[in-house]
C-alpha cells in the first residue's frame, strides 16, 4: 500500500499481509478518515483530536465537575 501523504508532498509504503491490508480497508471505510504519524509510522482511523480538549475533559473528570 503506498500513502500519499500532504497532496504529494510525502510517501510512504506499507507492506501489510493480505489479512492486514483487509483490515486496514474495513477501518478506513468504517471510519471514513485515515491518518498517518510520520513521525511515529501509524495509522490512525477517525478524527483527529485536539490534545488540550482531552486534557480539559480529563481534569474536569477528575476535579468531579
Amino acid at each position: 500500500m503506498q500513502l500519499i501523504l500532504d497532496n504529494g508532498a510525502e510517501e510512504y509504503v506499507l507492506n501489510p499481509t493480505v489479512d492486514d491490508a483487509e483490515a486496514i480497508l474495513r477501518f478506513r471505510d468504517r471510519s471514513g478518515r485515515m491518518y498517518f504519524d510520520l513521525q511515529r509510522k501509524v495509522l490512525i482511523f477517525g478524527t483527529p483530536v485536539d490534545p488540550s480538549s482531552v486534557v480539559g475533559y480529563l481534569l474536569e473528570q477528575l476535579q468531579g465537575r
